[in-house]
């Protein structure tokens, strides 16, 4: 059995732009030979339209994008989900769709278990957990459409999820999901496929658009992407995202001469493949923010949040990337930057938590390590008399990309 798994970059409400992108990628599906194409669930609504519903153009026009989307459909059935509008008590309408030539069959949000082409396929929603349909498992695949933004821990979790399933019901079983940006968030991509035994028979490209078959009896030798690796996709992704479905025209850098804005830049200029324009740095953060709104340029900032609070409107749209960088980017990229000494030595006594003792033991300078002793317990009284900030620090968040605070 050969599934051919869309991976499509949609926008929120865009339905010709939705449609042309999934109908490109089930057409190259098929002539890779697949028997049944599945895409996520809101390929053609777009992730979290919640904003567009009350229009009231959007039931018809989503109608209509249904029916064109049959009339371009093969003898390969497509299953996907979208929101088609609002129900009796104003909730989004969620459903999933099989399309084939010329039809278009309406399913419920929980169909359970249907026949696709004589295979029997379960669909399991996002909200559900693999381990709570063993109920209703009497099929021959299991498809399962998360819709929770990416982090590293639930991605981890989801591929052992997946193999429990596919090895305690001996089904192969397909994860399919949105790539790409959503608002504040970033949706991971790396759709995937295990077959019965628990091995991994496809993965997609993390954070963008893909389609593949993935044979179900025929397992390769994939890998998911590391935690490092997975971070500089998604902030790439989701920079690439805010700026082109912000309507901006492109992104200013705060200029510093620190590690932080070499590798923002960096990061920056591959996600939309040109060098960011570049302002020299003030102590006051509210003329760039102007300058920016009145450029539509989107600001990012090396800094860290203390130096945002202060003179920042918080509405405004700009990435700390300092914080991203002190917790969880500071090896992503080894090569990029060398640590100094004194580096080594902070990183020791405040991540490794290791006493100064040890480090002059190892043959740091005693000068250097007691003077770093005595900065980190300045910082740490600052702090104590400072009012609670929002903290970034250990990602414990749904999504490492953040453009605004809140409360």
């Amino acid at each position: 059995m050969k599934i051919g798994i869309i991976q499509p970059y949609v926008t929120p409400g865009d339905f010709p732009r939705n449609v042309r992108a999934i109908i490109e990628a089930y057409r190259a599906c098929l002539d890779d030979g697949a028997d049944l194409v599945a895409a996520p669930a809101m390929s053609l609504s777009g992730p979290e339209p919640e904003g567009l519903l009350h229009r009231s153009a959007y039931a018809r026009e989503h109608e209509d994008a249904l029916r064109y989307m049959a009339l371009e459909m093969g003898k390969v059935p497509l299953i996907m989900g979208s929101v088609e509008g609002l129900d009796g008590a104003g909730h989004p309408s969620r459903r999933f769709y099989v399309l084939t030539q010329d039809s278009v069959s309406k399913l419920d949000e929980f169909p359970g278990v249907i026949d696709v082409n004589n295979i029997g396929v379960c669909l399991v929603n996002g909200r559900e957990s693999l381990e709570e349909i063993s109920s209703r498992v009497h099929a021959e695949l299991i498809l399962y459409f998360p819709e929770a933004p990416w982090s590293m821990e639930q991605t981890v979790n989801m591929v052992e999820a997946a193999r429990r399933t596919a090895t305690g019901f001996h089904l192969p079983v397909g994860v399919i999901r949105h790539a790409g940006g959503r608002g504040e968030t970033v949706d991971a991509g790396s759709s995937f496929l295990i077959d019965g035994d628990g091995r991994v028979c496809g993965v997609l490209a993390p954070f963008l658009p893909d389609e593949r078959v993935v044979n179900t009896i025929k397992p390769g030798k994939h890998s998911f992407p590391g935690a490092g690796t997975a971070l500089n996709l998604a902030i790439k992704a989701g920079i690439r995202d805010f700026i082109s479905k912000g309507g901006y025209a492109g992104a200013v850098l705060m200029h510093a001469d620190t590690p932080e804005f070499r590798l923002l830049e960096s990061l920056v200029t591959e996600a939309q493949g040109e060098s960011p324009c570049i302002w020299e740095s003030a102590p006051d953060l509210e003329n760039p923010l102007n300058r920016a709104e009145t450029a539509n340029l989107l600001l990012l900032s090396p800094c860290h949040k203390n130096a945002l609070f202060h003179g920042a409107r918080p509405e405004a749209h700009y990435l700390p990337f300092g914080d991203l960088f002190g917790s969880d980017l500071k090896g992503g990229r080894p090569g990029h930057f060398r640590r100094g000494s004194e580096d080594d030595i902070l990183h020791s006594l405040v991540d490794l938590h290791r006493s100064g003792t040890d480090l002059i033991t190892e043959g740091y300078s005693e000068i250097d390590v007691r003077s770093c002793q005595r900065a980190v317990e300045r910082s740490a009284w600052s702090r104590r008399q400072s009012p609670p900030l929002l903290h970034l620090y250990g990602m414990p968040v749904p999504c490492p990309l953040l453009h605004r605070f809140s409360d």
